[in-house]
């Protein structure tokens, strides 16, 4: 049931996001680096750090989007092993995601 409302939520949010321009890699860390340059205080880098680790889980958001989508589809016929393996593709983009994060967005690296 929890998968079901997760899968309806990424249908109905994916036309919205799909609409709005992302920010390019280049971008991601040019506004990384020049946001933990300006940042003064904790909470400002904090911000930036958020910011970062959004921005970069949001680079590959249309392509984990498509493969949850299709997982759903393939749910609906019954074909639970192809639906898994799709769900298993979407975790490992997230997994990928996460870990270039942490590496990207920590102060210290700038």
């Amino acid at each position: 049931m929890r998968l079901v409302l997760i899968l309806v939520v990424v249908m109905l949010s994916g036309e919205a996001v799909a609409q709005t321009k992302l920010p390019t890699q280049d971008q991601v860390l040019q506004r990384t680096r020049e946001g933990f340059k300006n940042a003064k205080t904790k909470e400002a880098r904090e911000g930036v750090r958020m910011w970062c680790t959004d921005s970069i889980r949001a680079l590959d958001f249309r392509d984990r989007d498509r493969l949850m989508v299709e997982a759903l589809k393939l749910m609906e016929a019954d074909k639970l092993a192809e639906a898994n393996e799709r769900l298993k593709k979407v975790g490992e983009m997230e997994e990928l995601a996460d870990n270039l994060a942490k590496l990207v967005c920590k102060p210290e690296r700038y």
